[in-house]
């Protein structure tokens, strides 16, 4: 089986019109899944997006434990702002949780907060989400145990299921150790996705290597698992991956991905989308 390409809109993102724009390219090009923000609205607007085409990608929702970073958003303390500029850019209700407009801000006018919207599977199954995704954070145990059975019943159901391991807040000793963890609650092999360092995709080698380095790890540890990089990923990914000997599954892509298409028209973004996608073939 050839390796999948799968675009992450990201956990945060509720923005309608850019995912279905997103989902409509993405899948166009040949993705294999798409992830998203666990709502309803934002499945359906993914939905919408590759209704358009003759594709038909897994809709992945994102679930995430307390202190992981893929569901804070940035705000702004305006009484704080100095009207600097660094971040006139960007737009908060888009945000996608990076946190770089916080780490730039001269001011410490910006913080990092928590999204909070009540999390409702069955719809997000109703809308079309096939998939779920479980990011563990840092790990903790009672953290990560407490999504247990609502991962397993979407097992039951007939939904495919991924553990995200972050190399960010987890060494590789625990990253391995929850993904171990994980992988036990499951008869069959799970998807593990490597985290290298979450939201941060640029351009070049060096921005891929952590997520390449925990997939070694996890690959090397002997987990029964399908190992897919992300969290820095881009389009030398896949090309560094085979020079490694790394079996992987596939390449998820998140900021790197969905910058590439920003701004341009469908015709134009399916082009740079495409180049995108064979790179992981």
């Amino acid at each position: 089986m050839k390796p999948f390409f799968k675009l992450i809109c990201g956990a945060s993102l509720l923005d309608p019109v850019e995912i279905e724009f997103l989902s409509r390219v993405y899948s166009e090009a040949g993705a294999g899944i798409i992830d998203l923000a666990a709502h309803p609205e934002a499945v359906a607007a993914a939905f919408r997006g590759k209704g358009k085409t003759a594709r038909n990608p897994l809709l992945m929702v994102s679930v995430a434990v307390e202190d992981d970073p893929h569901l804070l958003i940035a705000k702004k303390n305006l009484d704080k702002c100095s009207r600097c500029g660094l971040c006139e850019e960007t737009c908060f209700e888009r945000c996608c949780g990076c946190g770089k407009c916080a780490r730039l801000c001269p001011e410490g006018a910006i913080e990092m907060l928590r999204k909070e919207w009540g999390v409702d599977l069955d719809s997000c199954w109703e809308a079309g989400a096939r998939g779920l995704e479980l990011h563990t954070g840092s790990g903790k145990k009672e953290a990560v145990d407490s999504w247990r059975k609502v991962c397993e019943d979407w097992v039951k159901r007939g939904g495919h299921f991924s553990c995200s391991v972050n190399g960010r807040q987890l060494d590789s000793e625990e990253a391995i150790r929850v993904a171990r963890e994980v992988r036990s609650w499951f008869e069959l092999p799970i998807l593990i996705q490597t985290d290298g360092n979450p939201i941060s995709g640029q351009k070049g080698e060096d921005s891929t290597l952590p997520a390449l380095s925990l997939a070694r790890e996890i690959l090397s540890s002997g987990i029964d698992a399908h190992i897919q990089p992300a969290g820095g990923a881009n389009d030398q990914t896949a090309r560094l991956a085979e020079q490694m000997k790394l079996p992987i599954a596939g390449v998820g892509m998140g900021s790197f991905a969905r910058n590439l298409v920003r701004g341009k028209s469908f015709e134009s973004a399916v082009l740079e989308a495409s180049r995108l996608v064979a790179s992981v073939f």
